[in-house]
């Protein structure tokens, strides 16, 4: 079964490590709900996104946290 999306409010580097394996769990176009990074981490949150195939659609900061809409390629 592959998800149409997937939400997560979990630590910059729990995000990092688990992406590979949520990754696969959603189909191409599906949607993603990332929050709980810490601005400090957001590059290395990004890299991680970038790598595993998914598009950044909305950046969302408040204070020192930061959440993303994605889209799965």
């Amino acid at each position: 079964i592959k998800y149409d999306g997937l939400v997560a409010n979990i630590t910059s580097p729990v995000i990092v490590e688990y992406l590979p394996v949520f990754s696969p769990w959603v189909k191409k176009g599906a949607w993603g709900i990332f929050s709980g990074v810490n601005t400090t981490n957001s590059l290395m949150v990004k890299d991680a996104f970038i790598q595993n195939n998914w598009e950044i659609i909305q950046e969302i900061n408040e204070g020192d946290w930061c959440g993303f809409y994605l889209i799965k390629k």
